[in-house]
């Protein structure tokens, strides 16, 4: 449902998706705002939220807009901010110093944004996928839940999923995240192996293993 509020003379469009959740959260999404809340909450009050937020909302919004990625852009690698910097001379692989990561360009490369976007998919698959597997062994011994397959790649909507035949599939992306998130959206997925449902027993499961989930749940729950 889209809708619209105004802010410094300005009209400001929103989708409304509307769900079973508890709480309200705002994302920004390719140049979108989507805010997701329930029936229960009054369009004042989703306004109100969004009005509260909307200076960090317009600069997450900015920033999309612009080219994504240059000289000095913050890349977030497990829950750290280091700036991007982009070097003449050819390396390898891609590379963390202090708080710069490093990386190559090929001043024939027209694309930019897509090659950059490229280089650092590399990279999170390369990180997370050791820390990962560890992750599971760990939960493994815990909650003795083992997928029959472990999958990794990006994904648009999700930042994991099991299947019926109990195989998971976990989003790169989450590289960006501390391992604390990880280790989260893990323990989510391994926990569907025994309930394939958001029912009370599964989150008992979840919260058993990981009592503070909601506290981290939050942070993949906004921006």
């Amino acid at each position: 449902m889209v809708n619209y509020i105004t802010y410094n003379n300005n009209k400001i469009e929103y989708t409304l998706i509307i769900s079973k959740r508890k709480t309200s959260c705002i994302q920004v999404k390719k140049g979108s705002i989507i805010i997701k809340t329930n029936n229960y909450t009054p369009k004042k009050i989703i306004e109100e939220f969004l009005l509260k937020n909307i200076n960090k909302v317009l600069t997450i919004l900015e920033n999309q807009k612009n080219n994504m990625y240059k000289n000095g852009s913050i890349i977030k690698i497990f829950g750290k901010d280091f700036t991007l910097n982009i070097l003449d001379n050819e390396i390898d692989f891609p590379y963390t110093s202090g708080n710069t990561f490093n990386i190559y360009l090929d001043k024939k490369d027209t694309n930019i944004n897509e090659k950059i976007e490229e280089i650092l998919d590399k990279y999170y698959l390369y990180i997370l996928k050791p820390y990962a597997m560890q992750s599971f062994e760990n939960f493994k011994n815990k909650t003795s839940l083992y997928p029959n397959k472990i999958y990794f790649k990006k994904m648009k909507t999700r930042w994991g999923s099991c299947s019926s035949k109990k195989n998971i599939s976990i989003n790169i992306l989450l590289a960006k995240y501390d391992k604390s998130v990880i280790d989260y959206v893990i323990l989510h997925e391994l926990c569907h192996l025994k309930e394939m449902n958001h029912s009370y027993s599964f989150w008992h499961l979840v919260e058993k293993y990981m009592p503070n989930y909601k506290e981290i749940k939050k942070i993949l729950n906004n921006y």
